[in-house]
């Protein structure tokens, strides 16, 4: 009796601990696809705004990045997030923050490309991207 519930406890904390890999992958991908969408909404005049994304576990703590010409809409953002959700798991929170000064009047919806602001929109999306990247790990149906 007791080899076989020393069994089961040790399937059960390898079963908790797969679960557990699954929720981190699905969180790490979840705060990606976010910043994409922050990047995607972020209107584009000089590439300053969409190339300073970055996410944290609550402090800002990157400079301002200087736009490359490489023609591909936030590639910097894209590239420093792909990074900086890597040890997010192991905080409760992470923080979405851009240091360039004017994207507030831009969020606000004073660009007449962007209207509708950019973290709204997005924000609006985030329970979808959870939910369909808990689904694609199977931890929901």
């Amino acid at each position: 009796m007791a080899n076989s519930l020393s069994a089961a406890i040790k399937a059960t904390v390898s079963e908790l601990e797969m679960i557990k890999q699954d929720l981190i992958i699905s969180y790490q991908v979840t705060l990606y696809e976010i910043g994409k969408l922050l990047v995607f909404h972020t209107p584009i005049d000089t590439g300053r705004a969409s190339s300073n994304w970055n996410v944290s576990s609550g402090q800002e703590t990157e400079k301002e990045r200087d736009p490359n010409d490489s023609g591909v809409k936030g590639e910097l953002s894209i590239e420093a997030m792909s990074y900086q959700v890597k040890d997010l798991h192991e905080h409760p929170e992470a923080l979405f923050y851009n240091p360039v000064e004017y994207l507030i009047d831009l969020d606000r919806g004073f660009s007449k490309q962007a209207p509708a602001g950019i973290t709204q929109i997005t924000a609006n999306q985030i329970e979808k991207i959870w939910v369909k990247n808990l689904k694609e790990n199977g931890l929901i149906n």
